[in-house]
């Protein structure tokens, strides 16, 4: 139940900023439309996946295709490489700090112990 109530609280959210989008400034209009096109992009793009996913050296050259004739294709796999690559260095340092500060916390309370006790 706790997902239905998530994805209904997100689909009332986008449900507000479309009502709102007719008074929106034009910065809104234009990131919305951006949003939109990418959006559209790439689904005509996961269709037209499946004619070339016959082999995967046939869909090798069509996707090396694909970066050479759409700039649109590079950036997209730019920008989500970009991504990956930040949420994988933020996953790695919220471990190595999470860490290394239980581990100090960890002293400093045995230490507090150790005076309180004497």
């Amino acid at each position: 139940m706790e997902v239905r109530e998530e994805v209904l609280d997100i689909l009332q959210k986008v449900w507000t900023k479309l009502l709102g989008l007719p008074q929106a400034s034009p910065l809104e209009l234009g990131a919305f439309f951006v949003l939109i096109l990418f959006v559209a992009k790439q689904g005509m793009l996961l269709f037209s996946v499946a004619k070339a996913t016959e082999s995967p050296e046939e869909w090798v050259d069509w996707f090396l295709h694909r970066l050479h004739q759409e700039p649109w294709a590079l950036g997209g796999l730019v920008v989500t490489g970009l991504f990956v690559l930040t949420v994988l260095s933020m996953i790695i340092f919220a471990l190595l700090y999470g860490c290394c500060c239980s581990r100090v916390g960890s002293n400093q309370e045995r230490k507090q112990k150790k005076n309180t006790v004497i």
